[in-house]
């Protein structure tokens, strides 16, 4: 759908451009399409997708389920409040790719005309992440999640300051091709590491916390990108571009800099949960050093598995 989209895009705007079909401009057809495209899949979700082995619960089942219940327990664990710590500072970085939703397309159209391919520039993300995320999953699953998060993190953070140095069109799409790689390495581990801390049988608030970054980005992302594009890329009058995304990226890197500097109190100090080496730094995480002792002498214990793990 994402990949389609951009595409669609681009074939509406650029083939209709200020001709009327059907009484409608290009970008109202990008609504109609857009649109008939979600009726079509709430049609298919509502009358063709059925949970066959669903059932009722009975009410002794049903009180296990209470959510006052599970608030209580959840607010007693350390664990939750590390994982709801990380979570806040992952809403910067997830930020950025709603400035690739809003942001990016005002500006390619203000730099470079309203006949740029934003679409398909902004399709490269997509195209990427479809192909990229089996085979690094693959290469990294002897990293730790959370390792992989971080590692990851820093990648998308530093490629908006590309935008920073360059409004050219090749430094759009390198923009978009590295910070589409750097999703690759973190979005994928972010739900792996979000299963392997939730306690057993909390595995399902804990994915639903997962999501929150996202839409705690939507509105604070929204309201910077209209000031940005209003101060430094407005629709006339003098632009100063590279100062937007410089901006930008200083609010996106803020997120992997916290998670470097607050790692020793929001990492689960149970690593074996994240069993594997560390992400970029060839280090094993089957072994937990910890400091005990006069003089802190470092003693190595045996983290456990994770049965989740395997």
């Amino acid at each position: 759908g994402a990949l389609g989209s951009g595409l669609l895009v681009d074939a509406l705007t650029l083939s209709i451009k200020d001709e009327l079909v059907w009484g409608m401009s290009a970008n109202r057809w990008v609504f109609v399409v857009g649109g008939m495209c979600s009726a079509a899949t709430l049609f298919i979700s509502v009358f063709m997708l059925s949970n066959k082995e669903g059932r009722a619960l009975d009410a002794a089942q049903q009180g296990q389920f209470s959510m006052v219940q599970t608030i209580k327990e959840l607010l007693k664990l350390k664990t939750f409040w590390r994982f709801v710590a990380f979570t806040l500072i992952s809403v910067n970085l997830k930020s950025i790719f709603r400035h690739l939703d809003a942001t990016f397309p005002k500006y390619m159209v203000r730099e470079h005309g309203r006949d740029v391919a934003k679409g398909s520039i902004y399709a490269i993300n997509p195209f990427m992440i479809i192909f990229l995320v089996p085979i690094v999953s693959a290469l990294t699953q002897r990293f730790a999640p959370f390792d992989c998060i971080h590692f990851g993190g820093y990648i998308s953070a530093a490629s908006v300051f590309i935008l920073a140095f360059s409004s050219s069109i090749g430094a759009a799409i390198m923009w978009v091709v590295v910070l589409s790689l750097g999703e690759a390495i973190w979005s994928p581990r972010f739900y792996d590491y979000t299963v392997s801390v939730a306690p057993e049988g909390k595995e399902g608030t804990f994915m639903a916390l997962s999501s929150a970054p996202m839409f705690l980005a939507t509105m604070p992302a929204g309201i910077l990108s209209g000031h940005l594009l209003e101060v430094y890329c407005p629709e006339e009058g003098r632009r100063n571009s590279q100062m937007m995304w410089l901006i930008i990226g200083l609010v996106t890197a803020s997120s992997p800099i916290l998670i470097t500097l607050t790692q020793r109190w929001i990492r689960e100090p149970m690593v074996g949960r994240d069993k594997g080496h560390s992400c970029g730094s060839g280090r094993d995480d089957d072994s937990v050093v910890s400091e005990g002792g006069e003089g802190g002498a470092e003693v190595e214990m045996s983290a456990r598995r994770d049965p989740l793990r395997g």
